[in-house]
């Protein structure tokens, strides 16, 4: 995968956020909420860093809550607060505490739909996860294909939430398509904000998100780098590995993919089909400028 090689570094009120947050996506969620254009974002954050972030959040006018459990480290048990298992919390951040306080309420209670309102979600979206929810359920929660099934042409960039899996993300929900308009509105205000306070950094950003990129239910996500179209098929010179599996070796082996719908996709190295993959459990969607 691309290194980084954009200087990690957004300042506010001379702290440099990335002290604080060194994921991307967090720093990144933190920013958006100090700017306004998100009326609160939800962090995990390890039991030991709490300190920190609250430090951080007296120093910037936020407001925050702490989720009325625990998360131990497979992330999927959910304990006491107290519980003496070193594990992470939740966080809320916002500048008003009562949405803090509504966001803890609505996790606690289980309200996706209320909890997708206060992040600050398209209504068009919450609705989509709600509605998709058991179906995710089995494919690792991963909404990925169901988003690529409503998307229709080039979608802008900023909406493409797939490369979150390599950390990077503008915005941090699953879209109901990848030209939601209210999406891509929300994308591309996020992207200047950042390109307004470190534009070496947006850039990097821009060249990971843009591209093309296979949802596999199995596999996982394979974002094509180095690409190019010729109208009839894709051309790469590297996919990006999540982890091993045989898609992707088999991407490796091949330079081009044909789409010939939306669900089936030839696998090519140069004009010979390697292999050819259909179906509701693959899509491709080349995210443009």
């Amino acid at each position: 995968m691309q290194q980084l090689v954009a200087p990690m570094q957004i300042l506010i009120r001379q702290q440099n956020i990335f002290h604080t947050f060194p994921q991307l996506n967090d720093a990144l969620e933190a920013l958006f909420v100090l700017e306004g254009l998100k009326p609160a974002a939800r962090q995990m954050i390890h039991e030991d860093d709490v300190h920190r972030v609250v430090g951080f959040c007296e120093t910037m006018g936020l407001r925050w809550e702490l989720s009325g459990f625990k998360v131990l480290k497979d992330q999927e048990l959910l304990v006491v607060p107290d519980h003496p298992q070193a594990g992470h919390y939740f966080m809320y951040l916002s500048r008003d505490q009562d949405i803090c306080k509504l966001a803890k309420f609505y996790e606690s209670s289980r309200n996706d739909e209320k909890l997708g309102e206060i992040l600050g979600y398209p209504a068009c979206c919450v609705r989509f996860y709600t509605d998709n929810h058991q179906k995710a359920s089995l494919l690792h929660d991963d909404y990925s294909l169901m988003s690529m099934a409503g998307t229709e042409g080039t979608p802008h960039f900023s909406t493409n939430n797939l490369a979150r899996f390599f950390g990077v993300s503008l915005i941090s929900h699953f879209p109901c398509s990848y030209n939601c308009i209210p999406t891509t509105i929300m994308g591309k205000a996020l992207f200047s904000c950042v390109k307004k306070h470190n534009s070496h950094l947006a850039g990097y950003i821009q060249d990971v998100l843009q591209g093309p990129v296979i949802s596999h239910a199995i596999s996982g996500i394979h974002i094509l780098k180095g690409w190019r179209s010729d109208g009839e098929a894709v051309w790469y010179q590297e996919p990006w590995l999540t982890s091993p599996n045989e898609f992707h070796d088999t991407l490796q082996l091949c330079n081009n993919v044909r789409a010939i719908s939306k669900n089936n996709l030839q696998l090519r190295q140069d004009n010979h089909v390697v292999e050819e993959v259909f179906g509701d459990h693959v899509g491709m969607v080349v995210f443009g400028g």
